[in-house]
């Protein structure tokens, strides 16, 4: 069944690492700027770090949060199998989770936020769902540090409709995930 994306946008971009200390170093070294205190995800069993890229998006850095038990289920972004490198993700806004199968679905919380996150199928490139529902979503509660995300050029996959999200470029050459930022110190590209 095709991932229908009408009226869906980004929400952000996430760096799955092998660890949490790995992931900031990277996305540090690169982005030159420290990352901002994140949290952890019990229902997950990981943990993160963000970093704003303006008033709607934001960066995370995600991985195993080792002194967390394993859940009853499979972790988002494929983290029951950590990556070697850390490697990009993207997750999308879907209000009401309408593009969601029911099984991959799960209700999250951590201190004030609550939010449904509907997995994306194994792989690696395909785009989670979240739904915020009544909470203020991360970018409300960072602190700008001047970063914007130009572009992330996501592989065609041959069940995605193409994108709403301006920001978002279907390449079909592309190999992996890319997300070129706009920072203090002149752009970067990641991925």
């Amino acid at each position: 069944m095709p991932i229908m994306t009408t009226g869906l946008r980004l929400d952000h971009i996430a760096v799955v690492a092998p660890s949490l200390d790995a992931g900031v170093a990277w996305a540090e070294a690169r982005l030159g700027l420290p990352l901002d205190p994140g949290g952890q995800h019990p229902q997950m069993g990981t943990h993160n770090r963000l970093l704003s890229l303006g008033p709607d998006l934001y960066f995370e850095v995600i991985a195993v949060d080792p002194e967390a038990p394993a859940p009853p289920h499979r972790r988002w972004f494929d983290l029951n199998t950590p990556p070697a490198v850390p490697r990009l993700a993207f997750v999308l806004t879907d209000p009401g989770l309408r593009h969601a199968r029911a099984h991959d679905v799960h209700a999250l919380t951590r201190g004030d936020l609550a939010w449904t996150y509907a997995q994306a199928r194994a792989g690696g490139l395909r785009p989670g769902l979240i739904d915020w529902g009544d909470t203020a979503p991360p970018p409300a509660r960072l602190p700008d540090r001047g970063l914007r995300l130009v572009r992330l050029t996501i592989p065609a996959l041959p069940d995605l409709a193409p994108l709403a999200d301006p920001r978002i470029a279907i390449d079909a050459a592309a190999q992996g995930i890319i997300a070129e930022i706009d920072t203090p110190s002149g752009p970067r590209l990641l991925g």
